[in-house]
């Protein structure tokens, strides 16, 4: 049956990507646990930081307010997006260049202009690997039409990126 089908296929994606979640907790748990070892001091800096929950976040949003916060791995993007009283996690497939064209428009962005060709170059980039990158960035990312202040938790390469120039 095609319905059974897809339900199964579902299914094992959701249990594997739930693996993988768990796997990357586990691997942070560790990591986490041999800083507080070498350096004490992380430990009791780490335990007196609060830590809110999802519901605790989304009640202190205002209605226009959506907080996206990423999490990338090698071929995968994960976000987290709380609005007032709303919950979504997302996981998307990185594009097969993401990496070198996310790396190639940090660099454009951060070069001086030199020459007339350099100019071309740079608008060509801009304009080609940015709308590029934010169709992969918010991929699946479904905000009410009212939200207009977004909130960003980068990660990795995304701490570069001036999300407002996509």
């Amino acid at each position: 049956n095609y319905l059974d089908a897809i339900e199964s296929a579902w299914t094992d994606t959701l249990t594997n990507d739930m693996f993988a979640v768990t796997k990357m907790k586990q691997d942070f748990k560790q990591y986490s646990d041999s800083l507080e070892k070498k350096f004490p001091a992380f430990k009791r800096i780490k335990s007196s930081i609060p830590v809110k929950s999802s519901q605790e976040i989304s009640k202190q949003l205002k209605d226009n307010d959506a907080l996206i916060s990423y999490f990338m791995t090698d071929t995968s993007i994960f976000t987290y997006t709380i609005t007032k009283g709303s919950f979504q996690f997302t996981k998307t497939k990185k594009y097969s260049n993401f990496d070198s064209d996310l790396k190639k428009y940090l660099e454009v962005l951060s070069s001086p202009v030199t020459s007339k060709n350099l100019i071309a170059d740079i608008n060509n980039t801009l304009m080609t690997k940015g709308p590029t990158l934010y169709q992969q960035l918010f991929k699946g990312i479904s905000l009410h039409k009212n939200i207009s202040n977004l909130i960003i938790v980068p990660d990795g390469q995304l701490y570069r990126l001036p999300f407002e120039a996509l």
